[in-house]
């Protein structure tokens, strides 16, 4: 992706993030993002096709930050190591709240958080290599990765009144107790 197409998207990103700062989704449209943009609507459109486009786009692009840095630590989750990914997760998602936060709002379904949670659950299940037929280690590993998310996404919403270090100690050792 060339540097002036980088530059419109970041501006599109950042004047929808704004936008999305007063006023939820459904209320934003593409006249009104384009106008804030100071571009066309055709520039727009040249890089997505609506407002949930973009949103998901952006979803999409934290989900790849985060399970690429999740990949990172596969081999160490397999011996039960998980304070590595742990503590990388939260710094992420810490330097990233406002962002995520505000591209999951004003919806009862979380977007990142879904996104995150199939995809963990499924390069889990490849890399360790679990059947279909092992329906207990499947329970035990969507327990942990769906309740790991939802620690986190209460965390950095303010419903989950701990510090980093806290979180990261309770979640290791939840991980480490379904695992047993």
């Amino acid at each position: 992706m060339d540097i002036r197409t980088q530059k419109t998207r970041a501006l599109i990103a950042n004047t929808f993030l704004s936008l999305l700062k007063e006023k939820p989704i459904d209320r934003i449209s593409v006249a009104e993002l384009t106008s804030q943009a100071h571009i066309n609507r055709s520039t727009f459109y040249r890089h997505y096709t609506d407002i949930y486009n973009l949103r998901d786009t952006i979803t999409t692009e934290f989900s790849d930050e985060i399970v690429a840095h999740f990949e990172e630590h596969l081999s160490e989750m397999e011996n039960g190591e998980y304070r590595g990914w742990i503590t990388e997760l939260l710094d992420y998602v810490s330097a990233n709240k406002e962002v995520i936060i505000l591209t999951n709002k004003n919806t009862a379904d979380p977007t990142l958080v879904n996104q995150l949670r199939a995809t963990f659950i499924d390069k889990i299940f490849h890399y360790q290599n679990i059947k279909v037929t092992r329906f207990s280690r499947i329970i035990a590993t969507d327990y942990c990765v769906s309740g790991t998310l939802s620690l986190v996404y209460d965390w950095i919403t303010g419903k989950l009144n701990v510090s980093e270090g806290q979180l990261v100690e309770d979640i290791d050792k939840f991980i480490g107790d379904v695992q047993k």
